[in-house]
């Protein structure tokens, strides 16, 4: 009657192992059907994310973003001081509260002009749609291409540079303790490979932001320890679209 699910290889297993100090927190996988809820969970549906982080808080545990760690692009909330995270988006009234607190300090931080991001972003915008409609001519099925172009240009593009951003403001500011989670390689590779041309361009991407990461942790008035840690990883297959 009792089964115990113990492959750590999937990101909500991870992260409520890391954030709620849960040796076994016996999440199957990114989507299951949840018998204590009585229906099918998935873990990019915000509701799912608040309900399941609900009952990782359960009986009083204490979270490692407790006492006013920040939180970016995370499933579950587990206590951060600021709301930038899957299980947050359930709530209009909670995002529109915390919309004011997440851009503080976000205009002191710009590295270049209006201008120059509108124009790098329509031009990064354009590169993903050109590369979508190569892609699902090649395997011939644009099923999963519409929500990974709007992956790309709003999640990997926008939410990514929002947020790593607001982590450098977060280290001037010393807020105690930072999660970030670089989801764009993540996203790319499920979608077109761990050795993909696209994957290796979102490698160089992360690169490129640890290096400046270090430099501000470094320079920052309380230094800080930057840790990268990874939840699992990918292997190269054949896309479905090709098998089936």
């Amino acid at each position: 009657e009792n089964a115990f699910w113990g492959a750590p290889t999937s990101t909500p297993f991870f992260q409520a192992g890391l954030l709620y100090g849960l040796r076994h927190p016996n999440l199957p996988g990114y989507s299951w059907y949840d018998r204590a809820l009585g229906r099918k969970v998935q873990m990019n549906t915000p509701g799912d994310a608040m309900a399941i982080d609900a009952r990782l808080r359960g009986h009083g545990r204490t979270s490692l973003l407790d006492h006013g760690g920040h939180t970016y692009f995370s499933l579950f909330h587990a206590g951060a001081m600021n709301r930038m995270c899957m299980s947050t988006l359930s709530s209009f009234k909670l995002m529109a509260r915390s919309f004011a607190y997440e851009i503080e300090g976000l205009g002191s931080a710009r590295t270049k002009s209006a201008w120059d991001f509108l124009r790098s972003f329509g031009m990064e915008s354009w590169q993903a749609m050109r590369e979508v409609r190569q892609w699902a001519r090649s395997v011939n099925d644009w099923r999963h291409e519409q929500g990974f172009l709007v992956s790309r240009i709003l999640l990997q593009r926008l939410g990514w540079s929002f947020a790593y951003t607001k982590s450098l403001v977060d280290m001037v500011r010393g807020v105690p303790l930072i999660y970030l989670v670089y989801g764009n390689y993540d996203e790319v590779a499920h979608r077109r490979g761990p050795r993909s041309e696209l994957a290796m361009q979102e490698l160089h991407r992360v690169d490129a932001s640890l290096a400046e990461l270090f430099a501000v942790a470094r320079a920052a008035p309380e230094p800080y320890d930057v840790i990268l840690l990874s939840d699992h990883g990918h292997v190269d297959s054949l896309p479905l679209e090709q098998r089936q």
